[in-house]
């Protein structure tokens, strides 16, 4: 009985972390992984609350040459 209760409070620290990771996604933006879509936005100030584990940040999508 010990063990499920253990089981159930890993459960609960997990799903709450994963909570507060998609929250801090900036408003309008899209998060996937490391990555922060705020492109075509037109937005003239950085974006609050941007995880601390993003690798990338796009703003403007320039098409290949």
């Amino acid at each position: 009985m010990g063990s499920l209760a253990g089981l159930w409070m890993c459960l609960a620290v997990l799903s709450s972390a994963a909570v507060g990771y998609a929250s801090a996604c900036p408003a309008l933006c899209a998060c996937s992984g490391t990555t922060v879509d705020c492109h075509g936005l037109g937005l003239r100030t950085m974006p609050r609350n941007i995880p601390r584990t993003t690798e990338r940040l796009e703003f403007l999508r320039v098409p290949p040459e």
